[in-house]
């Protein structure tokens, strides 16, 4: 799946090789606040639970995975949105 820029953001499909993205980004405690109430994520917790926690549902054909969300004008990535199945977690 693609899903097309907008007029000022891009959206990349996060494999295993975005693992420095997501420690990254979740290092950000304005970021953190939002998802855990500011509990930043270690790079140990991403490489053993997100990223096959992640790989257990993602497929790029429907689009199920973390896309990493770019602003285009500057290049930054100022996060990321999580798309998956409907009570994947749940079974």
């Amino acid at each position: 799946m693609h899903i097309e820029d907008s007029d000022r953001l891009s959206y990349h499909f996060v494999t295993n090789d975005d693992a420095d993205f997501l420690w990254e980004i979740d290092q950000d405690e304005s970021v953190m606040r939002f998802i855990n109430g500011g509990k930043k994520t270690s790079r140990e917790d991403i490489d053993n639970i997100m990223l096959p926690r992640l790989q257990a549902y993602a497929n790029f054909a429907f689009g199920w995975g973390i896309w990493r969300v770019q602003e285009l004008s500057s290049g930054e990535n100022i996060g990321w949105v999580l798309v998956r199945p409907f009570g994947f977690f749940h079974q």
